[in-house]
This record gives structure tokens, C-alpha cells and sequence, in this order.
């Protein structure tokens, strides 16, 4: 009798031994599960999941997914906590469903061997708003939504890239140098919104020096065939018009503002006529100074000979 409980027991307990060591699919310890958002009392328990058709898993689960649930002991709720992750990738997600079965995800920061982060960028809120910082990038062309990303190549090593919303083909339009050199793609403002040039500023500008790049220059008016506007006719243009011909006006000037490369040249321009101006008068001054040269001596040589002719009329 003994011995028959015995073999009895032995029985039972290896009949429950081999019952838990056969533990998911082909004793894989996975089991088959597509909706993550199952709580405790739909059958949802602890364990190890694998599903080829995912719900309430990440946006935009496709194909194999993983699954690691920790459920609260007391089936009635829906509190767990999540791991999941696709099978062909090295990114990872975690949720704690909070009673709600379709919580959002949120992707944890995972790093390849050499310490650069996968697929991933660390996100920035505030209350005005989000930005990301994408934190290490190769190569020479880039291709990312709104945000700040460093860039490691060959040609602009340490660079601070900004990049904004509806950028295609990996253009940079703002980034500063580790060298200290910069670059803007489009037109800046200081103290000024909106600026509609490549450099608009609101205030005084010092500087030591500014260098314009002209398309030429003034100097065609010291060719032979250039048209010398007469004085006369410059003083009538002045009369009618209240500036000098070929100068922007008071009201255009206010309107448009000055252009000081254009401005130069014409400033210049009208340094050189003044200048064919007072070499003509200078010609002409000298041409009446040898005129009244002559005519001086003209005059010195009548007034001697009338001298002469009075003391020759006193002798007779």
C-alpha cells in the first residue's frame, strides 16, 4: 500500500513538472499574444509575448513585434508595465498602460556600440513649443524636420547645424563653426522682423571699414565722346527740379533709402564734371587773361604815344 501511494505521488509530481516546464510556444516561454492593451480580467497576464499582427503597440507596428508585460496581481485592472520592440531593429519601447489600453509609447534611448544614439533624437519640450537635438551625425547632407543637430565630416567638423520644418535633400540654411566661420541661407534681421535683404539692421552700425562690390564705375566721363551737360543747362534742370541731374531726388531717397555703392559713384561722377567744369573755366579764365594781357599792352602803348604827341604839340 505504501508503495503504491509512493509511485502514486512520484507520478503526480512529474505530471506537474513536466506541466511547468512547458511554458509558451514549443517550450519557448513566448507566447502568442496580438492586442497589448488587454488588461487582467480579458486574460492579459505576465510574460513573454511575440505577435505578427500588433494592437495597441507602437504607431505604426507591422509585422513581428515583441512583447514584455508585468501585470498587477489583481486581474481586474489594467495597470501594467511594457517593453516592446520589432524584431529586425534595435529600438526599444515602454509604456505603463495606466488603465488605458491604448497609452502612447515612448521610445528609449539605445546606443550602438560606439556610442551613437539609434534612431533617435533627444526631444526638447516647453511650454512654447518642441525641438530636438539629433545629437551626432556623419556625412555631408542631412535631411531632418525642425531642430539642432552636430555634424561630424570632413568639411565642416564640430558644426552647430538649425535646421527648420520642410527641409529636403539635407539643406542646412543656419550653422556655426567650431572654426568660427557661419553661414545663413536666407536674409537677417537685427532689431528688425521679417528683413527683406540678406542683412537688414535696425539701429547704427560701427565698423572700421565696409567693402562694396561695384559694377563699374565713373570713369567714362573722362572719355573724348562723353556729352558735358552745359551750365546753362544744368542750372536750368535745377530750377525745375531742386537736385542735380542723375541724382536720386529727396522723396526717392526717403522712399527707397540710399544705396551707398550707387550713390558713391554718382557722387563720384559728379566730382569728375566738376571737374571738366573748372578745367573749361580754367581755359577760359586764361584765354581772357591773355586777351586782357594784350589788350593792356594795347593800352600802355596808346598812352605813351599820347603822351608823346602832348608834349610834341607843347613844343610847337
Amino acid at each position: 500500500m505504501n508503495n503504491k501511494f509512493y509511485i502514486l505521488i512520484c507520478i503526480v509530481l512529474f505530471q506537474v513538472s513536466f506541466v511547468k516546464a512547458q511554458w509558451g510556444e514549443l517550450d519557448s516561454r513566448t507566447e502568442y499574444r496580438n492586442d497589448a492593451g488587454l488588461s487582467g480580467s480579458e486574460g492579459a497576464k505576465s510574460g513573454f509575448y511575440q505577435t505578427l499582427a500588433p494592437v495597441n503597440f507602437p504607431a505604426g507596428a507591422q509585422g513581428w513585434w515583441h512583447l514584455l508585460d508585468v501585470r498587477h496581481s489583481n486581474l481586474s485592472n489594467n495597470y501594467a508595465m511594457q517593453f516592446s520592440g520589432n524584431f529586425y531593429d534595435q529600438i526599444l519601447y515602454f509604456r505603463k498602460t495606466n488603465g488605458n489600453p491604448g497609452q502612447q509609447w515612448s521610445q528609449v534611448l539605445t546606443a550602438n556600440s560606439d556610442g551613437k544614439l539609434i534612431n533617435s533624437n533627444i526631444n526638447i519640450t516647453t511650454a512654447a513649443g518642441q525641438s530636438f537635438f539629433t545629437g551626432h551625425q556623419t556625412g555631408t547632407t542631412y535631411s531632418y524636420p525642425l531642430g539642432i543637430f552636430h555634424a561630424v565630416t570632413d568639411n565642416d567638423n564640430g558644426t552647430l547645424n538649425f535646421l527648420y520644418d520642410g527641409i529636403t535633400a539635407g539643406l542646412t540654411k543656419f550653422y556655426v563653426r567650431a572654426d568660427g566661420e557661419g553661414y545663413f541661407s536666407g536674409n537677417v534681421g537685427i532689431g528688425i522682423e521679417n528683413p527683406k535683404e540678406k542683412l537688414a539692421v535696425k539701429g547704427i552700425i560701427h565698423s572700421q571699414e565696409v567693402l562694396v562690390d561695384m559694377k563699374g564705375w565713373s570713369d567714362d566721363v573722362f572719355q573724348k565722346d562723353y556729352n558735358l551737360v552745359p551750365l546753362a543747362n544744368v542750372k536750368t534742370y535745377i530750377n525745375q527740379n531742386h537736385h542735380l541731374p542723375g541724382v536720386p531726388s529727396e522723396k526717392e531717397i526717403i522712399e527707397k533709402g540710399l544705396q551707398l555703392g550707387e550713390m558713391n559713384k554718382i557722387l563720384m561722377k559728379k566730382v569728375e564734371e566738376l571737374t571738366l567744369y573748372l578745367i573749361e573755366k580754367d581755359i577760359q579764365v586764361d584765354k581772357e587773361k591773355h586777351r586782357n594781357d594784350a589788350q593792356q599792352e594795347q593800352i600802355d602803348l596808346l598812352t605813351t604815344q599820347l603822351t608823346q604827341l602832348k608834349k610834341s604839340g607843347k613844343r610847337l
